[in-house]
C-alpha cells in the first residue's frame, strides 16, 4: 500500500470517528435535555475543577461574554455553581 493511500485512509477513519463521536454526543445531550455545548462545558468543568470562566472560554473556544450567558443558564438549572476565586 502506498504511503499516500494509507494516509488518506487514516484521515478518512479519523474523520469518521469524529463524526460518530459528535453524533453520540448530540444524542446524549438531547437525552439529558441540553445542547451539545452545555454538555461540552460540563465535561470540561468535570475535568478541570477550579477553572476560571476566562480559561474555560479559551478551552472551548467561545467568547467570554457568550460563556457568561451560558453559565447563567446552566446555573439556573442547577447544573453548575459559581465559586468566587480567591484571586478576585
Amino acid at each position: 500500500m502506498k504511503t499516500n493511500q494509507l494516509l488518506n485512509e487514516i484521515e478518512y477513519l479519523i474523520c469518521d470517528v469524529g463524526f460518530l463521536w459528535r453524533k453520540r454526543n448530540n444524542l446524549l445531550a438531547r437525552e439529558l435535555g441540553m445542547c451539545v455545548l452545555d454538555r461540552r462545558i460540563l465535561i470540561k468543568l468535570e475535568l478541570s475543577p477550579g477553572i476560571t470562566q476566562v480559561e474555560l472560554a479559551e478551552r472551548i473556544e467561545v467568547e467570554p461574554q457568550s460563556l457568561t450567558r451560558i453559565i447563567d443558564r446552566l446555573e439556573k438549572k442547577a447544573w453548575v455553581e459559581r465559586q468566587t476565586s480567591p484571586d478576585d
